[in-house]
């Protein structure tokens, strides 16, 4: 199986060079940069490496040893950090910033501010994007959660009447201001348990059963 484009890959070293090292999944002819400056001395021929694999300025396949804030697939809060003709660039933690297209800007984003996107492979581009429309990447038929299930939650909003949530990187939810008992922000994951399913989802964050 083929590296996979925005995770983290358990890849081998299968040759060294000088401006680098080259990894691939084992037993397959898979070869991918990992640039020198993202190495480490003892690495060898033949070990496993743990990397991240996106594309580098010129669309080709790199491995990096720096860790993402976020992955293909998932949301995170992020801060746009800078503003170009094709769209803000956000900063998730690599040296290559990440794009979010002005087609994927809920509203026009801003330097220096914050915002909750998805990350993405685009399918006609097959590179690394994120997205601020989150509706696209969620289910809007009613989850199946029985009461008290434990899930996962990342706060997105706050509203009069408490906070909008994902749940399980899957459904929206809210959390009721009197429901919440610990301090939580934007962008904060959280666990937190079902209180009811209506046409959204109601969580509590935390309820010690």
């Amino acid at each position: 199986m083929a590296a996979q484009l925005g995770k983290i890959n358990t890849l081998q070293i299968k040759r060294s060079v000088d401006f680098g090292l080259y990894v691939g999944t084992p037993d397959t002819d898979e070869e991918i940069l990992m640039p020198r400056k993202y190495t480490v001395r003892d690495m060898q021929i033949g070990d496993l490496v743990d990397v991240f694999v996106y594309n580098d300025s010129e669309d080709r396949l790199v491995a990096t040893t720096e860790q993402p804030k976020a992955m293909v697939g998932e949301f995170a809060l992020l801060r746009a950090k800078n503003i170009s003709k094709v769209g803000a660039f956000m900063d998730w933690g690599l040296t290559k910033d990440l794009l979010v297209p002005f087609r994927e800007q809920k509203v026009r984003m801003i330097e220096g501010r914050w915002y909750i996107v998805y990350i993405y492979v685009d399918d006609n581009t097959q590179r690394i994007v994120a997205s601020a429309k989150l509706d696209k990447f969620l289910d809007n038929t009613i989850p199946q959660f029985k009461n008290f299930e434990e899930v996962d939650i990342l706060i997105t909003q706050r509203t009069d009447l408490g906070y909008k949530v994902i749940v399980n990187n899957l459904f929206w939810g809210m959390i009721y201001h009197n429901q919440i008992f610990e301090d939580v922000n934007i962008g904060e994951k959280h666990k937190g348990y079902i209180k009811s399913v209506r046409n959204g989802t109601d969580v509590k964050v935390p309820l010690y059963r």
